[in-house]
């Protein structure tokens, strides 16, 4: 019997280059409750959720993704829940009982999941009665055309959350980071940046053993203690070759 995917397994599959909406119950299953999807929109089949729910009367969430444009696409693209996310979170006909919303930003160009967007209900969320969404008005779109449009989308996005009193938090994954300045997940390099310092120490210190160790005339002869001068002299110049790149790199980047 194949073992079951957990929901971060199933969300996070490179595979899925659509959007998904999933319902999560606790203690059971996650659900695909999805309608129409295409690579930048997925409806919720409200029918199949309320099918799901009339056996519980508990509070559950939603989990979709977000795929970011690829470089070919026009525009800028940002990191932030769109005003459809937010009028079904907040509508109290179909999202009274969703406590949570959490969105998986994946990226465009190579399929992994950046991080999750997570919206929380408090005690003093104001829901919205009726079935019209009022948040088209504010013109919330994860695509625009330029920077300063994601940054009025941001503003707007800001006073949407205190003015009906969500909270909500950015969780990036392992080897990205959120940037606050760029409304969006990105590379985390100064991950990247640890990495090539350990490499580069690493290649320095193995420089310094081994033309210790070949300088150290394992073989007792001498032809073997010619060759393994030259090597030990060699390892030198490559241990002094990569410490001087080290701090050169250093140096680079902390002007």
């Amino acid at each position: 019997m194949a073992k079951k995917k957990s929901a971060r397994e199933v969300v996070e599959s490179k595979s899925q280059d659509v959007e998904r909406v999933y319902l999560r119950i606790p203690g059971r299953e996650m659900v695909d409750v999805s309608k129409n999807s295409s690579r930048n929109n997925a409806d919720i089949d409200l029918d199949k959720i309320e099918s799901e729910l009339e056996d519980y009367s508990g509070d559950y969430s939603l989990l979709h993704n977000h795929t970011t444009m690829q470089e070919e696409d026009d525009g800028e693209y940002f990191s932030i829940p769109s005003g459809g996310d937010l009028g079904y979170f907040l509508s109290e006909k179909y999202g009274k009982r969703q406590k949570t919303m959490q969105i998986a930003q994946r990226d465009g160009d190579t399929g992994e999941v950046q991080g999750y967007i997570i919206l929380r209900k408090t005690k003093n969320t104001k829901l919205i009665p009726g079935e019209e969404n009022p948040f088209s008005i504010y013109g919330l779109a994860r695509e625009v055309s330029d920077m300063d449009q994601g940054r009025e989308a941001n503003k707007l996005l800001d006073e949407i959350l205190h003015e009906y009193h969500i909270k909500i938090k950015y969780v990036p994954l392992k080897g990205y980071t959120y940037d606050s300045k760029k409304l969006k997940f990105v590379r985390d390099e100064n991950l990247e940046q640890k990495i090539k310092d350990f490499v580069l120490v690493g290649g320095i210190g193995g420089s310094f053993v081994l033309s210790l160790l070949f300088y150290s005339n394992i073989t007792g002869n001498v032809i073997g203690s010619q060759f393994s001068n030259y090597f030990g002299v060699g390892f030198i110049i490559l241990g002094l070759f990569l410490g001087g790149m080290w701090i050169y790199k250093k140096n680079k980047t902390s002007v």
